[in-house]
């Protein structure tokens, strides 16, 4: 069994991690429009899946995930795409114009990881993302530090101007929830609320019949 921090280097190396993708997407269409006829919540359910560097260079991406959305009766404002600072640092006219046709056919996109990287805000200046990953680093750190949690208020505040959402990663202590609530952080993802799951133990989660962290 290896590890996606193994082979997915290799893969884009090889040109394969195209291929992968692909798969993972059509299969998180597949799901989600499962999950969304099978359970009614007030709010349609949402997917996020991730984009590698050769994703955004490829021209006809932003058609092919349409059709596919398409082909599947999902609307395009569930499903996310996550891309991270690094795979934004050529910041080249394919990758704004990609994210950019993503914005008007109405697929919503993520900036994952933000703040790892030097050119962080001017990414958010560059790029018309709908919602803003905090790295993990920073939520390590609130319960600790006064300054990054300052630090971690101003980007919500910043997010929420923008009009995105703030989405805290590495969540993992329920002290951690209460703080970032308080500085205006309303997402979190990580182990407190669950570690990765296969779908048939997600559907339990959807039907109540397990007890969440929050």
């Amino acid at each position: 069994m290896l590890l996606p921090a193994l082979f997915l280097p290799l893969a884009e190396d090889s040109g394969f991690i195209v291929d992968i993708d692909e798969w993972c997407w059509q299969q998180a269409v597949l799901q989600l429009k499962a999950w969304q006829d099978r359970f009614s919540v007030a709010t349609p359910l949402w997917m996020s899946v991730n984009a590698s560097v050769s994703d955004l260079h490829d021209e006809g991406l932003s058609e092919r995930v349409l059709e596919m959305m398409s082909g599947a009766g999902v609307h395009p404002g569930t499903l996310i795409f996550e891309i991270t600072e690094s795979v934004l640092l050529d910041d080249s006219e394919a990758t704004r114009g990609l994210l950019t046709r993503f914005k008007d056919l109405g697929v919503k996109t993520a900036l994952d990881d933000f703040g790892t990287a030097f050119s962080s805000l001017s990414y958010l200046r560059r790029f018309p993302f709908d919602h803003l990953k905090l790295d993990i680093s920073f939520i390590a750190e609130v319960t600790t530090s006064t300054r990054t949690l300052l630090l971690v208020e101003e980007i919500c505040h910043l997010a929420k101007a923008m009009h995105m959402q703030c989405i805290a990663e590495g969540v993992e202590l329920r002290e951690q929830v209460d703080l970032l609530r308080s500085v205006g952080c309303e997402y979190g993802q990580g182990f407190l609320f669950s570690k990765p799951l296969p779908a048939e133990e997600c559907e339990l989660i959807l039907e109540g019949q397990r007890d969440r962290a929050v």
